[in-house]
């Protein structure tokens, strides 16, 4: 599996696993994925494999850094290469970036519901902020959570 930063070629292959993990139109899925390469306080991390003739996308996550806090907007992982640790490896990847950037804080918004993501961000020693009322368009609650990033993750459990 390879770890590493989205370019412009990746853009078909990123808006249509956005698409498909988000209920996205794919041309939508696609535009806002190119706004959010355009962005120059966006990166995206992506997890790939590689293929005979052309490398799958497993997975990505569109990290936001302004000023000295990391935002964690989107991670997504196809059906594919889930519960095989691509969700980890970007994660591992997208809060080295964050310390290189030279940020302190990653925070992130979450569905209450999504017990596999808070699982895993639980395991990088994300804590619970505070609870959005209603965040989603569907009125679902969003669990925000944060994690300082000049501390060491206290364990690494299996996820």
């Amino acid at each position: 599996m390879i770890i590493r930063e989205a370019t412009e070629n990746d853009l078909a292959a990123l808006g249509d696993l956005h698409g498909v993990c988000f209920a996205i139109e794919v041309e939508r899925a696609r535009a806002e994925m190119k706004e959010e390469l355009a962005r120059p306080w966006a990166r995206i991390v992506l997890a790939e494999e590689k293929g005979a003739e052309e490398n799958e996308l497993l997975g990505y996550a569109v990290f936001w850094f302004v000023a000295d806090e990391a935002n964690l907007l989107h991670i997504a992982v196809s059906d594919s290469a889930r519960r095989r640790g691509t969700g980890r490896l970007i994660m591992e990847r997208g809060l080295e970036l964050a310390r290189e950037k030279g940020t302190v804080t990653c925070i992130l918004e979450v569905r209450s519901s999504n017990e596999a993501a808070i699982g895993l961000y639980r395991s990088f020693d994300f804590t619970d902020v505070t609870t959005r009322k209603a965040y989603y368009a569907d009125g679902e609650d969003a669990l925000v959570m944060s994690r300082r990033l000049d501390q060491p993750v206290s364990t690494r459990p299996d996820y």
